[in-house]
Order: structure tokens, then sequence, then C-alpha cells
């Protein structure tokens, strides 16, 4: 969820939260109001009745006949005569009569008053009708949604409005950096605002690029260096070497000594170009948009191999779906099937088998070898399992580097009772 968004939705939770508790504290708001009033015009009524008995307009006969008058009239008003002492009293509550018009019940708000004039005691009884609860709530709330959602979306609106014109400049920092490549090395420009931490930020990512960048150059500078100083001496060393073996006069252990420093020299160029490879991986010095027919490479590859598979009476078989190409890099991807096909056939046994199988989503290579499964958690680690071998023990580690960069998924798994199994997937 994006920041704005999740603004938003934290300020529609805390309005509905509002709502609710502005609904509730304004219904009885209203109703209190809407009691005083009333009891106010009671109140009067009540006064203009003591008024008339004070003044004797009121007979005998009227007062004994006013509260069945005015129920017939419909008004809300009685005088009852009271036999005995009663002391002044005055009350309100709220009371529901049945309505013969409206067939039901209606609630009222009543006055009662006990009251002395001119030494006769009276009850006075004034009511009025209130709105009905449910009718008043159910207005309320209509009234808070409406001004609730009104103030909502047009809140809603301007916070978004507002929001991104705020947040633009960091949206188009966002863009930028997705965009950064270190190896164009060019330092990342932050837009110019007016907001401090959005500057700030912008200021650290220019800084953080910059020093990026500086370690990269270095880096590059390094691994170029490194891999071009050491290929002339292994050259020369090389050269002197088969100069050497070509004299007549030397004993046998000297020819010894000869050939398994050139067998050192030949694993030490090995992984020269292994650890140059892996850098440029790293450093993200690859092109990963030519297109590369896959079925073409296993080919070349086991032909090249052929003589080496020959040589350690290994079987193998191919099932290849002719012309399966790919989106990618074509040095990476021979990289790639070369060192599984050569460890395949390194790690093998003797008179072992290799297959190896070939689909539209999937590369697959199966050799026999160790009868136990191999650490899962380690084996794509550089120099893992190199013990004793001829390699460099760079193979799969460069096999998995490539995969990540390629967008490719490497996976290994032991069946009983020798098969060893690696499976790239093109996802």
């Amino acid at each position: 969820m994006k920041l704005l968004h999740k603004t938003l939705f934290n300020y529609l939770l805390f309005s509905v939260f509002i709502f609710l508790i502005s609904t509730v504290v304004f219904y009885f708001l209203v109703q209190n109001l809407w009691e005083n009033d009333v009891d106010e015009s009671l109140i009067y009524q009540k006064e203009k009745i003591i008024e008339g008995l004070k003044a004797g307009t009121f007979e005998d006969t009227v007062v004994e006949n006013f509260t069945r008058n005015a129920q017939k009239l419909g008004v809300e008003v009685s005088i009852v005569p009271v036999t005995g002492s009663s002391p002044n009293a005055e009350f309100f509550r709220n009371e529901t009569y049945p309505d013969p018009v409206r067939n039901h019940a209606e609630p009222f708000r009543e006055m009662v008053s006990l009251i002395q004039v001119n030494g006769e005691n009276y009850k006075i009884t004034v009511r009025k009708d209130l709105v009905e609860s449910a009718d008043l709530i159910l207005e309320i709330i209509i009234a808070q949604a409406i001004l609730f959602l009104i103030l909502l979306i047009g809140s809603l609106f301007f916070n978004n409005s507002f929001s991104k014109r705020i947040w633009q400049p960091f949206y188009e920092l966002v863009v930028r950096v997705k965009s950064f490549r270190i190896d164009k090395q060019e330092v990342l420009v932050a837009p110019e605002t007016r907001i401090t931490e959005f500057d700030e930020l912008g200021e650290a990512i220019e800084r953080l690029t910059r020093d990026a960048i500086r370690t990269f150059s270095t880096q590059k500078e390094f691994t170029e260096n490194a891999a071009h100083e050491t290929q002339t001496p292994l050259a020369v060393i090389k050269t002197q070497l088969d100069l050497l073996a070509q004299d007549e006069n030397l004993t046998e252990q000297q020819s010894e000594i000869i050939t398994r420093i050139e067998k050192n020299v030949r694993i030490l160029s090995k992984l020269n170009r292994n650890l140059l490879l892996l850098a440029r991986i790293e450093n993200e010095q690859v092109d990963k948009t030519g297109q590369t027919n896959i079925s073409a490479v296993v080919d070349e590859i086991c032909s090249a191999l052929e003589e080496e598979i020959k040589m350690k009476g290994l079987t193998l078989s191919l099932s290849l779906l002719p012309d399966v190409p790919v989106i990618s890099n074509e040095h990476l991807v021979h990289s790639l099937v070369a060192n599984l096909i050569t460890n395949a056939i390194r790690y093998n046994i003797p008179r072992g088998r290799i297959d190896i199988q070939l689909s539209n989503d999937r590369f697959e290579i199966t050799n026999t070898g160790q009868g136990h499964s191999l650490d899962e958690s380690r084996i794509f680690e550089r120099f893992y399992n190199s013990k004793g071998a001829d390699g460099s023990g760079l193979g799969l580690a460069i096999a998995k580097k490539i995969c990540l960069t390629l967008g490719y998924e490497l996976n290994y798994r032991f069946s009983m009772p020798d098969h060893h199994t690696f499976t790239v997937k093109f996802t």
C-alpha cells in the first residue's frame, strides 16, 4: 500500500469513528434542547392556567368539565380539583399514550403541578407530544451522514490533490533511483524541493551514489588490471614450461614436476578467468538483451567435451528440443551450460552416465556420482567441495550467479542410489 493511500485510509477510519461518536452526542444534545424548549412551553401554559384560576375566570362548572372538553378537542391539558391539603409540587416526565387517530402509542412530555389557588387545591397536567425517538435518530443520522459524506469527499479530494503535489518530488526521486545504473557512472541528481526532509533525502542519495560509483570504479579497475597482469606471467610460465618439457636431458622426476606445474598453471589460469567473470557479473557489466539458442549451445559444448567423456568411459544421453531461444547473454548461457556439463563429467564415477534434457522452460542434467546427497545449503558456495578435484571450485557458484543475473532458477536434487540432478528453469 502506498504511503498516500495509507494516510488516507487512516484518515477515513478516524473520520468514521468521529462520525459515530458525534451522531450519538448530537442526538442526546438535540433531545435535551428539544425537551428544554417543550418544558418552557409547558410552564407557560401552566402559568396562564394559574392566572385564570386566580382571576376567577374559570367557574366551578368550567373547571370540572375542562379536562373532558379539552380531551374532546385534543388539547392535552387537564385541571383536576384535589380534596384535602396538598403541598405545592411540580415535576416533568416522559410518558407514552395511545393515539386513536394514528392507532399507535405516541411519546409525550408531561408536566404535573400540584398548586393551591384561592384556597383550592388543583392538580394541573399539561402535555405536549414529542417526535418519536426512532424518527429523531433516523433524521439525525441522515443529516449527519450527508454532512459527513460532503466533508469526507471534499477532504479526501483536497488532501489527495495537495498530497500528490507535496509528494511529487519524492516520486520523481524514486523514478531516478530506479533508473540509476552504477555502470554508467553518472551521479544521481535529486530534484530541488522546498521541503527540508526531501532535500536531506536527496542529498543523502546523491552522496551515496557518488561513493558507490567511486567504489565501483576502483573495483572495476582493480579487477581489469589484475586479470590482465596475471594472464601475461601465466602465459610466459606456460611457454617456458613447454620449452623445458622439450629438453631431451630431462629426468623422469623432472618431467613429473613439470607436468604438475603445467596442471596447476592451467588451474590458476582458469581460476583467474572465472574470478574475472564473477566480477563482471556482480558489477552488472553484461548485456542481457541478446537472443541465444540454447539447443545449439548444448550441442556445441557436448561436441567439444566428447573426448573427455570417452576417456572417462561415460555414457551421454541427450534429449534436446531443437531451437529453444531465450532472451539472454550468449556468453553467460554458454558459461552456464559448460560449467554444469563439466561439473557432471568431473564428479562422475568411472563408466557412469550423464542425461541431458532440454525443453522450452527448463534445462536439466543428471549424472551419476557419490552415493549421498550434497549439502544443499552450501553446494553453490565458492570453493565448496573442490578438494581433490581438478576444477577451480567456482563452477557451481558461477552457474548460480549467472542464473540470478538472467532471472533463471537453479535447483539441485539427489535421487537414490547415486543420481545428482541440476535443473535450470527459464522463468
